[in-house]
């Protein structure tokens, strides 16, 4: 009979309950991540700084003959980049990275304040109108000066398609590489444009809408996670069903328990490291196969770092928690060693009393006869 159990038993643990405890833990290892206060404030923060590299980065790189084959567009982004301004100088010059740095970081950052309970749960709107002022300052009006400096003057064909997209207001649909004659016309026609596409930008956005029901300095990333580690009810009764099937004593019952434990911990570890270390292995190669068109394939490359930042985030509390997991495994395996049953006691007591009746019947063969 103890050999069906034990089968049983260990089905129960393989099957249901171990693939179980694996799912709990990337479910409440996500979950930790995703609503956690680091993710929503720190996460921007990371990603805003890298944004300016990024963008000059792309531009430096979508220069190649491989990605861009368009000549006009390649006139366009050669004249951008014989500027004497890089991207990230001027969008510290005109005050977009000192707005994504202060007032979109703030924005985010009360949200983690919210979900911690350090502060008064309301709607969280954010301000666009500091950027819609310096997208329609003087500086955007030199910088597009310069970058039409750096083109060829319009022959009569390219004049034309000027003037036409002036009238039907469509500049930025197929406008030849070249300036105007008289380059302040040509900058007033861009900036005309320009503004009225930033014009359409709200004024604020809601990023966070308030939750009635959520009361003050209540910590509701801690309060989701909470509830989510209840979910590990269901693995810890699968455990304990496929352990008490299998196990013949309380000593047996912790060893099974910790051992399916520390398996599926383990199990949780091993993919989420995996994970974590492949990931961007087959973001550098994936490119050779997803992509249709070389600028496909360089977006993704380069914003493979921003990737790794946000997989990172989410992968961390999963390979966490799985340690965790491998501890009390462990712990339980170790303390079943310090429980003896009555079945083993009585074993090493039974040799003892074997050993004194041997040596009770020698004492009596001993004995001189009487008679």
């Amino acid at each position: 009979m103890n050999p069906a159990r034990k089968i049983i038993g260990l089905l129960i643990i393989v099957f249901i309950a171990i693939p179980s405890i694996l799912a709990i833990i990337w479910s409440v290892g996500l979950t930790k991540a995703v609503v956690s206060p680091e993710f929503l404030s720190d996460l921007p923060k990371e990603v805003i700084t890298k944004v300016p590299d990024f963008v000059d980065d792309m531009l430096e790189s979508m220069l190649q003959e491989d990605v861009i084959t368009d000549e006009n567009t390649r006139k366009w982004l050669q004249a951008i980049k014989e500027t004497d301004t890089s991207f990230k100088d001027l969008l510290k010059r005109i005050g977009i990275l000192d707005w994504l740095e202060n007032e979109l970081s703030e924005s985010f950052n009360n949200i983690g304040k919210i979900l911690r309970g350090e502060m008064q749960p309301e709607p969280i709107m954010l301000d666009l109108r500091p950027l819609k002022k310096v997208l329609k300052g003087e500086a955007i009006t030199l910088y597009i000066e310069e970058i039409l400096t750096k083109l060829p003057p319009c022959n009569d064909d390219e004049l034309r398609i000027w003037q036409e997209s002036a009238i039907q207001g469509e500049i930025f649909k197929n406008l030849p590489a070249c300036r105007l004659v008289d380059l302040k016309e040509a900058t007033s026609i861009f900036q005309i444009e320009f503004r009225k596409s930033v014009a359409d930008i709200p004024d604020e956005i809601n990023i966070f809408q308030r939750v009635p029901v959520m009361p003050y300095e209540y910590d509701v990333g801690q309060t989701v996670v909470s509830l989510t580690y209840i979910l590990f009810i269901i693995p810890i009764f699968f455990i304990g069903l496929g352990a008490l099937i299998a196990a013949t004593s309380k000593s047996s019952f912790l060893r099974w328990s910790g051992a399916a434990t520390l398996v599926g911990g383990l199990f949780s570890l091993g993919i989420a490291s995996f994970a974590k270390g492949i990931i961007p292995w087959a973001m550098k190669f994936s490119h050779y196969n997803y992509f249709d068109t070389r600028l496909e394939e360089l977006v993704f490359e380069k914003t493979g770092d921003l990737m790794l930042i946000i997989v990172d985030k989410l992968v961390t509390p999963v390979i966490a928690l799985s340690g965790i997991i491998c501890i009390i495994g462990v712990l339980i395996f170790a303390f079943s060693f310090t429980i003896t049953s009555k079945k083993e006691v009585i074993k090493s007591v039974e040799p003892e009393q074997q050993s004194e009746k041997i040596d009770v019947t020698d004492k009596k063969s001993d004995k001189p006869d009487s008679e």
